[in-house]
């Protein structure tokens, strides 16, 4: 049957229109929706020690109840901007000493950041914010003097990641005690919650990436100052003056493949993977021979 260069005219025309429309619906982002994401935590422990100072002669010993409460709250306002709020308040009842004049204690931001994304490989969070690296051994918990009351770190966090590498640089800014506001303050000075036994900051660059096939690689450097001790006066044994001071580091976690199948009574676990190899009946494939460990297995 002939066409009319019309209907062919308005054929190809129809058939333009709906390639670029199928073209702007590939690449137009999804959809955002702004919303707010909510959370509460509560948490119980008792502790009981004695003698922390080895010394058997000093009266050390104590039993409590720690009671932590935490409640937080993420703004997601539009599709590269992030607030997130924390609130942290842990109370605790001591039975031994039973001359402890304490027991409430304060509420106090645990969380107060803003994350923004520059473009898909280019990111940034301001603010009080929880920080780990790597398995947290070396790079973790910015409040030690609080015991596991908290771990947050006010900083600078610019991370720049494209495809199995991402780097860190950040700027940190830790005081020994907190600077933002609280609720029931204590003014007790010897009553009060050190964060650090001294006043931190830190420049710290952090890479993390694939090194070759099923291992990676973290390595590290930090600038770090350590100034204003806190804990202790100048006379007591155990002061630190000031001190600056780097430290460069790196890390390579590694998962082992092992030939030959798991045993029946013991699963495979995330730090070694078993493979199982094909049963040797399987007239297609012949039973892959042993390989030493850390070999990939054929096929």
């Amino acid at each position: 049957m002939g066409s009319n260069p019309r209907t062919a005219a308005l054929c190809a025309v129809l058939a333009c229109g709906l390639a670029t429309a199928s073209a702007q619906e590939a690449t137009t982002p999804s959809s955002f929706s702004p919303g707010i994401t909510l959370g509460f935590e509560e948490r119980v422990r008792q502790e009981r020690w004695n003698n922390v100072d080895h010394n058997s002669a000093s009266a050390d010993a104590r039993i409590q109840e720690r009671f932590r409460t935490r409640i937080w709250a993420d703004a997601d306002l539009s599709p590269d901007l992030k607030l997130s709020a924390g609130l942290c308040n842990e109370n605790r009842k001591i039975t031994r000493p039973d001359t402890a004049v304490y027991n409430g204690r304060e509420v106090f931001f645990e969380t107060l950041s803003a994350d923004y994304r520059f473009t898909r490989e280019l990111s940034a969070r301001l603010g009080r914010q929880n920080i780990m690296k790597g398995e947290g051994f070396i790079f973790m918990d910015g409040t030690p003097g609080d015991g596991s009351r908290s771990g947050f770190s006010d900083a600078l966090d610019v991370t720049w990641s494209h495809g199995d590498s991402r780097l860190d640089a950040l700027l940190i800014d830790n005081a020994s005690r907190d600077r933002l506001p609280e609720v029931n303050r204590i003014g007790n000075p010897k009553e009060a919650n050190l964060l650090a036994e001294w006043n931190e900051k830190a420049l710290v660059l952090y890479y993390t990436g694939k090194a070759w096939s099923g291992s990676t690689l973290d390595a590290y450097y930090v600038y770090k100052t350590e100034t204003d001790f806190d804990a202790w006066n100048s006379t007591r044994i155990g002061y630190q003056p000031d001190r600056r001071f780097s430290t460069l580091g790196a890390r390579v976690p590694r998962t082992w493949e092992m030939a030959g199948p798991p045993p029946a009574s013991s699963p495979s676990s995330a730090a070694t993977r078993m493979r199982a190899s094909t049963p040797a009946t399987a007239p297609s494939r012949p039973r892959p021979r042993t390989l030493p460990p850390g070999a990939a297995m054929p096929g």
